[in-house]
């Protein structure tokens, strides 16, 4: 079984490729848990957190994709907050590998 979760983890300084506030915060999109390695998402599993779309504030900001291969069930009663969530300690806790990721960028449309 396999896990996904989508995440921004701050603003990206394009200049720089620094990320400024990603020790404070990362906003959560989706989780989707217990995946069955046979099936799609979001086709099989089960969502711990609805899906929200992307929308940057400000600044430019990078939105990643991970997925997790579980060792077990994942309870999706389990807890997950949008604001300052935080991937490495809700892969710990629920035993989670990592095996893929992507990300893309995105920032606010200009006004017109």
């Amino acid at each position: 079984m396999y896990t996904l979760v989508m995440t921004d983890p701050g603003v990206l300084d394009i200049k720089t490729l620094r990320v400024e506030q990603q020790s404070a915060w990362q906003w959560l999109h989706w989780i989707v848990v217990n995946v069955p390695g046979d099936m799609a998402v979001p086709a099989a599993g089960t969502g711990v957190q609805p899906y929200g779309p992307p929308a940057p504030p400000a600044g430019n900001h990078r939105y990643t994709f991970l997925l997790f291969e579980q060792k077990a069930e994942i309870n999706p009663a389990t807890p997950a907050e949008r604001g300052s969530f935080d991937t490495r300690a809700f892969a710990a806790a629920n035993s989670l590998t990592p095996v893929g990721g992507f990300y893309f960028l995105a920032q606010p449309e200009a006004a017109q």
